[in-house]
């Protein structure tokens, strides 16, 4: 049942951030008059949209928006609207410093299993890799041109968790070695000051010995 769901919303995206009401009466021609303002790569595309409505998320007195969900007509549209949006990332609506963000549309259960994965793509990111979260619930990796893949976010996680001891014991390794090449710095230094005293103390002899 969850991926017949899932199918049925495989032309959905979700639109996260856009003021309560700028769309007007007529989301639908909103958003495709205002889609390509706002995602460059968009420019020229002829995106048809189905339709369009808000949705209640059931929070009282909030100040957030509700979210927006559309319907494009062509499943490859979707696909472009996504990929787009991550790579004008952060998609900035044309009034005020809003942030808009876009998402896959997917049924409640497999929603629920990729938001459990959000803490470790966060840290992921953090550390600089370019995880990617594909249906229904799988991270994408590619590091030291490996392709990884992760379909729980504990396997993700001992990943990461190597990483950090494999960072922690790099800099370590350099630390130790930053601390003896500064010894052996420090010890020629030494050396070679008191080659120079030793010469001094030689020609003192020398000029004293002739008076």
């Amino acid at each position: 049942m969850t991926d017949i769901e899932d199918r049925s919303r495989r032309n959905n995206v979700r639109l996260v951030g856009l003021p309560e009401g700028a769309e007007g009466s007529d989301a639908a021609g909103f958003l495709r008059a205002s889609i390509s303002k706002w995602i460059p790569s968009l420019k020229g595309h002829d995106i048809e949209i189905d339709r369009a409505h808000r949705v209640y998320d059931g929070r009282k007195n909030s100040d957030r928006p509700r979210t927006l969900i559309f319907r494009v007509l062509r499943w490859h549209d979707r696909s472009a609207i996504l990929k787009g949006a991550r790579q004008a990332y952060l998609v900035k609506y044309t009034q005020g410093n809003v942030t808009l963000l876009f998402f896959p549309s997917f049924s409640p259960a497999t929603t629920t299993k990729r938001k459990s994965f959000n803490p470790v793509l966060k840290k992921m990111t953090a550390l600089g890799l370019q995880p990617f979260l594909t249906y229904p619930a799988v991270i994408k990796l590619r590091h030291k041109d490996e392709q990884m893949m992760f379909d729980s976010p504990q396997k993700a996680e001992d990943f990461v968790a190597s990483l950090s001891l494999k960072t922690y014991s790099a800099a370590l390794q350099s630390s130790e070695k930053a601390t003896a090449t500064a010894s052996i710095l420090s010890a020629q230094r030494g050396k070679v000051n008191d080659d120079r005293s030793q010469a001094v103390l030689t020609v003192l002899k020398r000029t004293s010995t002739r008076w």
